[in-house]
């Protein structure tokens, strides 16, 4: 049925009269809405952002045409009275203002549940899925996206639309194409087209479509008709892809492009912000060469740090062979962003959190390498040599650059399984203050006493 300006009423702001009325819907995106109306002076001032409206068509069965918040309004003085413009948007444009950052790191979890889990922050909301609920399947990372954003990019892995349902008076979400009941009545046919390179495009991505499913038709109606419409056409059933109504003459007319439910798809989307990024996190497990993280953007979020992101080590050969040095429970580390996707995603380096308040900062001289484990060994490579410390330096050893070579511990062992040569060009001293004992394992002993004796013992003695 085809109705005109009289016909179309506004709730939420009081006005005089309608002067123009335009609508647009498309799936992947919000519906929206333009009118043009005269006020009272006196009402521009109560006007709010984001304040609920809603237009309908007034009569015996009362039909919504649009549901949502303003977004924009300007005004125009003419004498008593003033004219408005005003844009509005549907109610999942609430979605689509504050930027959020934050992980889920569940890649078990259903698109499903991920779609459930964002809208329970919203109060009253409803969505429709119209796709196989399978696991997300990846990593996904939220980083100063809105919601509307971020599930829009996510959705779009599986070439799925995410599209706001306009004629509802709270958030609803269409996920994926959905089937409804109601169809479009009387229409005029006024084009058709098919987008080969698009299709070509998306088989190029993987995704399975045949030519004419790419097909789109255009058409003409007198009645609004709302988003995933059925529509007939030469015999194939299609569905409203995009429509816009707007007065003409008085009129309303409707506008739609109707296209087949395989070839109504959502483009990948990719985390652009995120390449070559790095975000911090805290490290709360570590196997083999893969590590678990708690990142800083998720705040005092938990019980979903679940991913194992893998660890670049300074080197690391197939044959198990190079260096193995892994981060430790409770160190920062940065996760980097190398590419477009998530499954090139790596933890690359640990992020110094020491102060060196408990005695000398270790790590104050920048030419000095330096290696200390968790339970306290340490190795220092400086500019006065090499040294080597076990826990609380209870024994340690100096390679000095100088060509010294000294060794401190409780008790030191030397140990060889044939033969061990001490030589030096001018003298060897050896001190002790409670005395020393040379002894051969065949029987033979010399023994220095700390009184100043001196016992040599065996089974043969020469003395030249």
């Amino acid at each position: 049925m085809a109705y005109d300006l009289s016909c179309l009423k506004l709730e939420g702001i009081k006005i005089q009269r309608l002067t123009d009325c335009r609508i647009r819907q498309e799936a992947g995106g919000h519906g929206e809405l333009f009118l043009r109306a005269y006020v009272e002076n006196d009402m521009f001032e109560d006007i709010k952002s984001l304040q609920p409206i809603r237009l309908y068509v007034s009569g015996q069965q009362e039909q919504t045409i649009f549901c949502g918040v303003l977004t924009d309004l300007m005004e125009e003085s003419a004498g008593k009275v003033e004219e408005i413009q005003l844009k509005a948007k549907s109610y999942t444009y609430l979605m689509d203002i504050k930027k959020k950052s934050r992980t889920f790191q569940d890649i078990t979890m259903t698109y499903r549940q991920l779609l459930a889990r964002v809208l329970s922050e919203y109060g009253d909301v409803d969505f429709i899925c119209s796709i196989e609920d399978s696991p997300i399947g990846e990593l996904a990372i939220q980083y100063q996206e809105t919601d509307w954003n971020f599930l829009k990019r996510i959705f779009s892995r599986i070439y799925s639309p995410l599209t706001g349902e306009m004629g509802f008076s709270s958030i609803r979400i269409y996920a994926g194409v959905v089937l409804r009941e109601d169809e479009v009545g009387n229409y005029e046919l006024k084009e058709v087209t098919c987008n080969f390179e698009q299709c070509a495009a998306l088989r190029e991505m993987g995704y399975e479509i045949q030519d004419l499913e790419g097909m789109r038709c255009k058409i003409e109606t007198g009645h609004l008709c709302g988003i995933f419409t059925r529509c007939q056409v030469y015999g194939a059933e299609m569905m409203v892809e995009s429509v816009h109504g707007y007065m003409e003459h008085g009129v309303f007319k409707t506008e739609a492009v109707l296209g087949r439910k395989e070839g109504i798809v959502e483009m990948p989307q990719f985390p652009m912000n995120l390449v070559g990024l790095a975000l911090e996190g805290t490290v709360l497990d570590v196997k083999g060469e893969k590590v678990r993280l708690h990142f800083n953007i998720d705040g005092d979020q938990s019980g979903s740090d679940l991913y194992w992101f893998p660890y670049s080590t300074p080197s690391s050969s197939p044959d198990g062979s190079g260096w193995y040095y892994m981060p430790e429970i409770g160190d920062r580390l940065r996760v980097y962003f190398p590419t477009k996707h998530m499954k090139d995603v790596l933890a690359i380096s640990a992020v110094s959190s020491y102060e060196g308040k408990d005695g000398p900062d270790r790590m104050a001289a920048t030419s000095t390498k330096y290696l200390r484990s968790a339970s306290g060994q340490e190795m220092n490579l400086s500019s006065q040599g090499a040294y080597f410390a076990s826990v609380d330096e209870m024994a340690s050893m100096m390679v000095g650059n100088d060509g010294r070579i000294t060794m401190k511990g409780q008790k030191i062992e030397i140990t060889a399984e044939e033969s061990i040569d001490i030589t030096e060009a001018q003298e060897i001293t050896f001190q002790s203050k409670t005395g020393a004992v040379y002894k051969c394992s065949q029987g033979g002993t010399l023994e220095l006493e700390s009184g100043g004796n001196l016992k040599i013992s065996g089974s043969k003695l020469n003395i030249d």
